[in-house]
């Protein structure tokens, strides 16, 4: 089965992680041979402007047996250029002349904290039509809130065509790498800082309540001084997922006392969609006792590792995927006082509850497993009315 895969793959671990994830078990339900042809979906942003969803598209969309648009945050509503206020901004016109099937794999719908304009709502909400009217395409959300923003906008007829799914990466399963950047006589927390979106995670004055940058810093910094002094045997390592993050830690390791900075930390490799698949790094997750960590797929991988986790959270629908998984006890809302203390009190309690976390992953893990079973189901159903390149007489057989 030949197919088209438009994706982020030069952007962020994260996208890596439900990639692989997804291909996995594509791989395991679907069909074992399967051709991917990885086409960068930056190509098609305004601000790479390399490529445009127009015939030339179509043509090359036309020599697959199947077209996948994500995972990825694609179904972002605030794109005024775009005939569908998304990334994916793909006329109707051009959409009629695709005849492969279509599948919208695991996208997050935003709505950038409600600040959107109400022109792309009704756009994507006309795009939304389309492509929940008819068997040619098959429309999933992944599990981070994208389905109840969804529903605050459009009607039911066309949220009961959405399926939500669990995002690929919690079908991450890395090889064993070794790691330079752990030292073998340490217990490793892992802390995953997002440098990007500085105006969005945090407040410019801390005037309306929220947390500066700065004061984030001050107080991660007095947290990583603190827990670093009470557990003798525990080394941090902050691992990068894009380069902005290294921006953060940068300004968070400027601040950290000398001693410990010489002695009791690293820095992962920042790594991207060029030169890895995401494994190194996943597994790194999988070698620490704990991680923290502000990016989504930083929480989804380490739990797919069977990692215990912390999220900090200061963007809304990081909070909506531990409500959803039911965790959301794991969270520390970084604009909330006192956060370096919440989040040291959240540290300590997790270090004397590794086991039962980790327990608590394997039961997610299992229920999610079951989710997914669901959803690969329904793609060789799709699959076979639109191609019949699948081998789902043999799914229900067989388990990852």
């Amino acid at each position: 089965m030949k197919v088209l895969h438009v994706a982020s793959f030069n952007g962020n671990i994260g996208d890596y992680a439900n990639h692989s994830g997804f291909r996995r078990c594509m791989k395991h339900y679907v069909n074992s041979k399967i051709e991917y042809t990885n086409l960068e979906i930056r190509e098609f942003y305004k601000s790479w402007n390399m490529r445009k969803f127009d015939d030339n598209f179509v043509s090359i969309a036309n020599q697959f047996d199947l077209l996948i648009f994500g995972g990825g945050n694609f179904f972002e509503m605030c794109w005024d250029y775009s005939s569908t206020g998304t990334t994916i901004d793909i006329p109707e016109e051009i959409l009629n002349k695709i005849k492969c099937p279509i599948l919208f794999n695991g996208l997050g719908i935003d709505d950038k904290n409600g600040a959107i304009n109400r022109d792309n709502i009704k756009k994507f909400g006309r795009f939304l039509k389309v492509i929940t009217s008819s068997d040619q395409y098959f429309v999933t959300v992944r599990n981070d809130g994208s389905l109840k923003i969804a529903e605050k906008y459009f009607e039911n007829s066309i949220i009961q065509c959405i399926h939500k799914i669990p995002d690929g990466g919690f079908f991450v399963s890395p090889k064993e790498y070794i790691h330079l950047e752990i030292p073998d006589k340490y217990k490793i927390i892992g802390i995953n800082l997002a440098g990007d979106a500085p105006k969005v995670r945090f407040s410019e004055t801390g005037s309306d309540g929220r947390i500066t940058q700065e004061q984030f810093i001050e107080e991660l910094t007095q947290y990583i001084d603190t827990v670093l002094s009470l557990y003798q045997d525990i080394f941090i390592t902050f691992i990068p997922h894009i380069g902005k993050d290294l921006e953060l830690i940068s300004k968070v390791l400027g601040k950290v006392k000398d001693n410990i900075l010489r002695t009791r930390i690293s820095v992962a490799p920042y790594l991207n969609g060029t030169i890895t698949d995401g494994n190194y790094i996943f597994d790194l997750y999988r070698k620490c006792i704990l991680t923290i960590g502000m990016r989504y797929h930083s929480n989804v991988c380490s739990i797919a590792v069977n990692t215990p986790t912390i999220g900090i959270v200061n963007l809304p629908k990081h909070k909506m995927l531990y409500e959803d998984i039911g965790m959301q006890d794991r969270l520390v809302i970084s604009d909330e006082p006192d956060f370096g203390s919440r989040l040291l009190e959240k540290t300590k309690r997790s270090l004397s509850d590794l086991d039962n976390m980790k327990k608590e992953n394997r039961q997610l893990l299992e229920r999610l497993t079951l989710e997914n079973e669901k959803y690969f189901k329904n793609i060789n159903l799709f699959l076979n009315k639109n191609i019949g390149h699948t081998r789902g007489e043999t799914y229900e057989q067989n388990s990852i």
